[in-house]
């Protein structure tokens, strides 16, 4: 049998809030304390800068699979919350030199050689699906379909009110002014 801990979480951003989502499901006693608001202006996990794709050149085979299960983790926070997080709107890479051993080629013929849709186009086919974006100079594109983006501003709220759920004590604009004197069994900073 698992020891029940009582775990004092530092932060309630995306790291701080999953862990308090994963360890109060476990049984764990588990309190975040936040400085400010969910989410809070000053987090890092506050930002509109999450992507999520497929291409990662020639660590592709390394890091989109693991994409794939944060892709699949952040359907079912978006089933358990009720809230729209992930958006997959596509995710379109502008090579100008498209050859073996570049970025996007080696991105492109792993996602081939995985069987995952990620679509080549040439510079005309991608002006035709695109007409925003200008292709001169462009050698090729590629499109990934379920590539998007995560809406900090849904997710943070989402996590709280799971790990709220599986038991975690939130609590926000509780600034922290010395780890050491908080109380638990385990502090996670």
């Amino acid at each position: 049998m698992v020891e029940r801990l009582r775990v004092t979480v530092v932060g309630a951003g995306v790291f701080g809030l999953a862990a308090a989502v994963s360890l109060s499901q476990r049984g764990h006693a588990v309190t975040v304390l936040e400085a400010g608001d969910i989410p809070s202006e000053k987090a890092s996990s506050n930002d509109v800068s999450k992507a999520l794709r497929l291409e990662y050149g020639p660590l592709s085979s390394v890091y989109a699979p693991w994409v794939l299960q944060a892709r699949d983790r952040w359907r079912e926070l978006e089933r358990r919350s009720g809230r729209a997080i992930y958006h997959e709107s596509g995710y379109l890479a502008i090579s100008l030199r498209f050859s073996p051993g570049g970025f996007e080629y080696q991105s492109w013929r792993w996602a081939c050689e995985a069987g995952l849709p990620v679509e080549r186009l040439t510079p005309r086919e991608a002006a035709l699906r695109f007409p925003a974006f200008s292709f001169a100079g462009v050698e090729a594109c590629t499109f990934d379909p379920i590539g998007g983006w995560l809406d900090p501003a849904q997710a943070l709220p989402a996590f709280a009110e799971v790990a709220a759920r599986a038991g975690a004590d939130i609590r926000t604009r509780t600034p922290v002014a010395a780890v050491r004197a908080l109380p638990g069994d385990a502090i996670l900073v």
